[in-house]
């Protein structure tokens, strides 16, 4: 079964048409310290070869490897070895988990990597040795620096640690909650370093969810974003060189991307704020509106689980 679902795999993939996409560019630079275009681990495996075919044969194998590691693991654990593992690996060859194998971006190995931690996580749970805590945390750190949001489940892992840390008024600590504490601050410095990317995706936010909104539009107006005639008539993108210095000077465009028009008709006076405030005031927003929080994330159900 394994081999057949690693066969299975290549054929649904190998001899595709490669799909990349302007951010396709910032996964090829790898790099740990200064400025960077994406978080490491997806850049260091594209590091490892050259072409967008081996790129897509590598995740493939990736990807198949930690199905079938999961499935070993949830055979070893269950009542019913052969149809547990059976259903886990048929899962893993489900069209929403396979389709980005053939696409040069974070998905395929983001997905791939959060198997891998999960695996590893029922694999300590069941046999809590110093080589699989080892590997759980490498496993748990593949999987956090995928994304910046992917920081939360760290976040989530030392919580429990914290709170036995402050109960005991400091007499009680783990190195699991020094480990995770250490990875947050890891991927806050790379998410930091990340700031360019957060930028236009936070004016990417504003195109698609603010300035389509009157009731959005007068509460981000009204908490400090700056009221640009023609905004709300900035749809779709721009050249890069359509940018004027000031403001290219404050967004620093990610390698490979196109700039929102909103970029361009907000100006630095969007620009200033959208840096400095930005994200921040989509927070509160988010938190301060739970109804069209989840009205949202109801949304994106369909087009997340659509093959």
């Amino acid at each position: 079964m394994a081999v057949t679902s690693i066969v299975i795999r290549a054929l649904a993939s190998l001899g595709r048409p490669i799909a990349r996409f302007p951010d396709s560019e910032g996964y090829e630079s790898f790099q740990l310290f200064g400025e960077i275009d994406r978080m490491w681990p997806v850049p260091l495996m594209y590091s490892l070869v050259q072409s967008d075919v081996a790129r897509v044969i590598l995740q493939i194998a990736i990807g198949s490897a930690v199905w079938i590691w999961l499935g070993v693991i949830v055979c070893r654990i269950s009542r019913w070895p052969r149809v547990s593992f059976m259903l886990v690996v048929v899962l893993g060859l489900s069209p929403e988990v396979i389709r980005y194998d053939v696409t040069i971006l974070s998905e395929s190995l983001g997905i791939s990597f959060a198997v891998w931690a999960f695996a590893v996580s029922l694999q300590l749970i069941t046999s809590p040795t110093r080589g699989i805590w080892i590997l759980w945390f490498i496993s748990l750190a593949f999987c956090a620096m995928t994304r910046p949001t992917h920081l939360l489940i760290p976040a989530v892992v030392v919580l429990p640690h914290l709170m036995r840390f402050i109960i005991s008024k400091g007499k009680k600590f783990s190195l699991t909650a020094i480990a995770m504490c250490a990875l947050i601050v890891m991927g806050a410095v790379q998410a930091q370093a990340n700031s360019s990317t957060s930028l236009l995706n936070f004016y990417t936010v504003l195109a698609e969810r603010v300035i389509t909104d009157d009731q959005r539009y007068q509460w981000f107006v009204a908490r400090g974003m700056p009221d640009i005639a023609g905004a709300r008539e900035a749809f779709g993108y721009d050249y890069p060189a359509d940018l004027s210095p000031e403001v290219a000077d404050i967004v620093q465009l990610p390698l490979g991307q196109s700039p929102p028009r909103l970029m361009r008709i907000g100006g630095v006076a969007l620009a200033q704020w959208a840096k400095a405030d930005g994200w921040k005031t989509y927070v509160t927003y988010v938190v301060t509106h739970p109804t069209d929080t989840a009205s949202r994330l109801t949304s994106l159900i369909g087009p997340t689980l659509s093959p």
